[in-house]
């Protein structure tokens, strides 16, 4: 069980950096609608858009690793601290810190696949 403390630890603090790198990019996002006042200006949106929609989708990256984590942590649903690791290996889930994530994301894969049958599902 102290197997997975650490690896889930790591992958709950990747999945909050990766909800805070979220909620930058739509503050950007929002940021840089603003001076778009123009009705020619209307193509100028795709780039808040763009970070809206990479904000959300970290946001929910970001809390499927946090509960992922402590799921791995506490052995309790394989499946779901499966899910994170996957969440927190994808570039477009952890895209504030893809080599963390993907390093997290991979310890943890191979912790659960070694301890699978000790995982309460």
């Amino acid at each position: 069980m102290d197997d997975t403390k650490l690896p889930g630890l790591l992958l709950a603090i990747v999945g909050g950096l990766t909800i805070f790198a979220g909620l930058g990019l739509i503050v950007l996002g929002i940021i840089s609608i603003i001076p778009i006042v123009s009705a020619e200006a209307w193509a100028a949106l795709a780039t808040p858009i763009v970070y809206a929609v990479m904000g959300f989708g970290n946001i929910i990256g970001g809390a499927i690793s946090i509960l992922g984590g402590l799921k791995a942590r506490n052995m309790e649903s394989k499946n779901l601290a499966m899910a994170g690791a996957v969440m927190a290996c994808l570039p477009f889930c952890s895209a504030c810190c893809m080599p963390l994530g993907l390093g997290v994301g991979i310890w943890n894969l191979v912790v659960i696949n070694k301890l699978k049958d000790q995982f309460n599902s």
